[in-house]
Order: structure tokens, then sequence, then C-alpha cells
């Protein structure tokens, strides 16, 4: 379920957990991650509405959505807030002050609210990254290169030697790494699940949820290869977002819980045949080797969503998000060679 909001305005909060909560019969959990860096520079010579927006979107954002949602929490005896603040909280930057001030209202906010709801048995707690691979520092940087006249690549490599030489391993921190230290702290998200690998698979069914919508959204005249074309690209996309692959490895912990989860396996059937009959479709029409079995296209093509190639291309720190997709859906799709193989003859 996603939902839009502005949470700097009054009542947005309010709305998206109430309808949440009528969707999901009560809100559990809530992590606040809105914020912006805001207006850089002297701070005597930035505006009060500079401070104002930080302000606005920063704390006061976290503040509307502790108000809305904590009080469910506290009538059902269980709950958990978690606010992203940032290493500005502690170790302020002198250039982003209005930023600075926020983050830090947040912590010591949290660090109160913790104390007067401890006792309803509502958990808060505060993660602080530091510099982090999102669109708010892609948007810094980019403004960085382009006030350098360097490549967005040269500009990470510089802020990161210029300005955060604490950070040991010379890059952003990922989201998922991110998610990860809130799952860390707050280990009591499980409470619901017999251990993480069972609350993985519930998250794992959501994904593969998430595919029969996308699927059950194209349009009915697109072609079979089109279609097969426009879902190997989501799935790309959503890893390349740090989101959940439709499969895992194979050596991963959770292959056992899946396994065993029906509502998982069900899923991944329906979609399996629904893909199988695209690739049927596409195969007939000259456009996929008609000599490969159908089962065989099907797992390239969903073994794509946890194929560490993106991984190791985005490591590398050379290419963009946008040529790793782009050159993923060719390898996939065209292949290496520089022309069409021939199909081998039977028994070759």
């Amino acid at each position: 379920m996603i939902l839009q909001a502005d949470l700097t305005e009054h009542g947005e909060a309010e709305r998206i957990v109430a309808e949440a909560t009528s969707r999901f019969g009560k809100l559990d959990i809530a992590v606040h991650t809105a914020g912006i860096t805001g207006a850089k520079g002297d701070p005597l010579e930035l505006t009060d509405a500079d401070y104002e927006e930080a302000w606005r979107t920063d704390f006061l954002s976290a503040v509307h959505v502790a108000r809305a949602a904590i009080p469910g929490m506290k009538k059902s005896g269980w709950g958990r807030f978690v606010a992203i603040t940032s290493e500005n909280a502690v170790q302020p930057y002198w250039e982003e002050a209005t930023y600075n001030a926020a983050k830090a209202a947040l912590a010591v906010f949290c660090k109160g609210l913790s104390y007067k709801l401890a006792a309803d048995g509502v958990l808060v707690n505060t993660v602080a990254p530091a510099f982090i691979e999102t669109a708010m520092t892609d948007e810094m940087m980019e403004k960085r290169a382009e006030e350098n006249g360097t490549t967005k690549d040269e500009a990470i490599r510089s802020f990161l030697e210029e300005e955060r030489p604490g950070i040991v391993q010379q890059r952003r921190g990922r989201v998922d790494e991110v998610a990860a230290a809130v799952g860390i702290a707050k280990a009591s998200l499980y409470k619901h699940f017999a251990g993480k690998d069972d609350l993985c698979a519930a998250a794992m069914v959501h994904v593969v949820e998430r595919v029969q919508r996308f699927i059950a959204a194209q349009p009915a005249g697109l072609p079979a290869m089109e279609r097969l074309r426009a879902l190997l690209r989501w799935t790309i996309e959503m890893q390349l977002s740090d989101d959940m692959p439709i499969l895992l490895s194979r050596n991963s912990g959770l292959a056992g819980p899946l396994k065993e989860c029906g509502a998982y396996q069900e899923s991944l059937q329906h979609i399996s045949v629904q893909i199988l009959g695209w690739i049927g479709e596409a195969q007939q029409a000259g456009q996929i080797n008609p000599a490969l079995p159908p089962d065989v296209v099907l797992c390239a093509l969903l073994a794509r969503s946890a194929d560490p190639l993106l991984t190791m291309l985005r490591d590398r720190g050379t290419y963009s998000d946008a040529q790793i997709l782009e050159w993923a859906l060719e390898t996939c799709m065209n292949g290496l060679a520089a022309r069409p193989l021939q199909a081998a003859a039977p028994g070759a």
C-alpha cells in the first residue's frame, strides 16, 4: 500500500495513518524518513524562511507523524516509532546550519518522547546515518559536479576525500544498510514472527503480490515481447532502488521458510503461469528462440531480479543506474553476440 502526502501540512499525517489503519486494522510501527538538506551557507546570512523550510520538513513533519501514529499504539499497548535523524545532529557542518538545527531538535524530541512512552509499551528510537545514496544526496552531488565542471561520480569522490575523510570505506552508504540498522535497533520488530526469516518471508509475499499487480496493469493489446521487456525493466529498477528481488539467491537463509510459505509459492506459481504464456506467444512470433524450453526463458528473466551483475557494476562506481539498467536489459534480451546466433540444429 503506497500513499502520498505532504507531511509538513496539518492533517496529512492523520489522513495516511487513518487509511493505513482502515486497511490493516492497526498501525504497529512508524518509521519517519522525510527530510531535506535545505538552504546552505553562512549560518548568520541564512534567512528565517531558510530555517523554517528545514524545520517544517525535517522536524515538524516527524511531530505530525508521531501525533497521528502513536495514540493508536498506546491504545493497543505496543508500538515502535523510529525517526531517521543524521550525523549532523551530533556532528554539525557549519554550512548546513538549517539541517543541523532541525535534525538535532528531532533527536532531542525523540529522546524525550521515549521516556514518556516506554511505560505504554511504545518504544522510540532514532537512527543517524551519514552520507547515504539517496535522491537528496544525488541532487547535492549533481549540483557539486555542475559547480566544479566534473562528472557526478567525480563529485562524489572529491566530496568524500575533502568533506568526509572520516568515512573509511570512501563510499556512500546504501539505503538497505540504513534499513538494516533500523531493524537491528528494533529487534522487537520481530515480535509477531518466529524470527527474522519469517518476517522476510512475509515481505517476500508482499513483493510477489506487487508483481501480480504490475502484470495485471499491462495494457491488453501490448505484444507479449513488450510485456516481457516491461516486466524485466521493472524488476531491475526494483533491485536498483534497493527493493527486494522477486527471487533470492540459492544460498539465502530464506530458501527454507519460502518453500514452506504457501502464500508465496501460490503467488509465484500464478506469476509463472502468466509469464510462461507471454513467452509462448513471443516464441510463436519468432521473437524468442523457440529451441529454448519456456521454463529456461522464465528462469533467465526472473533471475535478473537477483542478478549480482547489478551490484557488481554499481560497486565499480563507473556507471550510472540508468546505464546499468539498459545494459542489463540488453544482455538479457539480446545477448552478448555482435549479431544474432543461429539456433543449433537438434542433436548438434
